[in-house]
């Protein structure tokens, strides 16, 4: 007997921050449940009164048929398919565009779709990459996108001071939404841009520093003279470099649960979406005692397990407010390490990003394997690793050059 999809307006009952739960429409096929937002949040006690009250008042009723209307217009979607699957279902449950139709509309959908899972960085990026589009574009249909069209975009933002690397990133998210619009069928693989003796998406080139071992130390040792930003800049600029380049917002997330035997145990934040389904890639660190002190210093006096170990966010804070205040965090602590590396007369753009390419360099130089490397950086790819070495490559073939002249030497 051929299955059904059903429907049904259900609480989610996971609050917001302003304490709402968000009515959605649920879909079940084949044991399998989806669920669309109705961009409905009530109270407990609001959801009893509008849908469940035998006389809801005006106003609550008003709201019970915006719901009744949605899944109402998913029932006529499914009757009037005649075989069902999610995909054809969103499209039309959304009135997504066909290949002559709006490409934002699709972006604009990318973007909730994110922000509803909490994937906050993603979402934004998408729509700076959308509004970038809008700028050299105000209308663009998936057929508009061909691969001159690429081409003159590339110039364009080129022309505007964009980086290479830059264009690559952002090409790379228009081509994820076009290869959307593809799996929804509005739009045609046989038009695809993207690709060999279409459009190429260029790979930038940045020149990564990385400090030597005796930089790293000169920061180590640098002497501070008060517990304000740059003691504290200092101290996280360390605690990353010796925890295998741990990235701040990882470092902002650490709870005192993640330490046991001596070591730190996570799952680096960028890579636990993209590892669901597989065995999820846990990195252990050593504490070494250098380590310990900064914890001893900044850490929170509340050892509980699920007590964030340093306070750079607290655990009531949105998705969104976690991910400005690290950002903040991450600019104030630029800037004083920088301050430093002035002061040191090192010559770099010392960053908190230049303390993970140091922690590679310096593991590298000292004989580990490139596989080493990329396991206790938490890369799925060991091409990524590879691109954090390019300055040891380079002082290495610089190296082997000279030895080929070496007979200079002999006397």
């Amino acid at each position: 007997m051929l299955k059904i999809p059903t429907t049904e307006i259900v609480l989610i009952k996971i609050p917001k921050k302003s304490g709402k739960y968000p009515i959605k429409l649920r879909v079940t096929y084949n044991r399998v449940q989806k669920f669309y937002p109705c961009n409905i949040d009530l109270t407990l006690d609001e959801y009893k009164k509008v849908f469940k009250s035998a006389k809801p008042r005006k106003t609550e009723k008003a709201i019970k048929d915006i719901a009744a209307g949605i899944e109402s217009k998913a029932k006529l979607i499914i009757d009037n398919l005649k075989a069902f699957d999610f995909q054809t279902f969103e499209k039309q449950l959304y009135d997504l565009p066909g290949e002559n139709g709006d490409v934002y509309k699709l972006f604009k959908q990318t973007y909730d779709q994110m922000m509803n899972a909490n994937r906050v960085g993603n979402a934004e990026f998408y729509l700076t990459v959308m509004n970038s589009l809008k700028k050299f574009r105000t209308n663009l249909s998936f057929r508009d996108i061909t691969p001159q069209f690429l081409n003159n975009y590339e110039n364009w933002m080129l022309s505007n001071s964009k980086s290479l690397t830059t264009v690559g990133m952002y090409l790379r998210h228009l081509r994820a939404i076009y290869n959307t619009a593809i799996s929804l069928k509005i739009a045609s693989i046989d038009s695809y841009p993207f690709g060999r003796n279409k459009y190429i998406i260029p790979v930038g080139n940045n020149i990564k520093k990385a400090l030597t071992l005796e930089e790293v130390g000169r920061i180590f040792q640098y002497p501070t003279t008060s517990a304000g930003w740059e003691s504290k800049a200092k101290d996280f600029w360390c605690f990353s470099y010796m925890c295998n380049g741990m990235n701040i917002m990882d470092i902002a997330k650490l709870k005192y649960k993640d330490i046991y035997d001596g070591e730190i145990h996570y799952q680096r934040a960028k890579t636990i979406r993209t590892s669901r389904g597989k065995t999820n890639s846990v990195i252990a660190i050593p504490i070494l005692p250098e380590a310990q002190a900064i914890i001893n210093r900044w850490g929170n006096s509340d050892l509980s397990s699920e007590n964030l170990i340093f306070s750079i966010i607290t655990k009531d804070m949105t998705p969104l407010e976690v991910k400005k205040h690290v950002k903040q965090f991450n600019h104030n602590m630029n800037r004083y390490t920088k301050r430093i590396a002035l002061n040191l007369g090192i010559n770099k753009n010392v960053t908190s990003y230049v303390a993970r390419h140091s922690f590679a360099t310096v593991l590298k130089r000292s004989g580990a394997t490139i596989e080493a490397i990329s396991e206790n950086l938490g890369h799925k790819n060991i091409n990524t690793t590879r691109s954090y070495l390019d300055s040891f490559e380079s002082e290495s073939r610089i190296k082997n050059a000279k030895a080929l002249i070496a007979f200079k030497d002999i006397k």
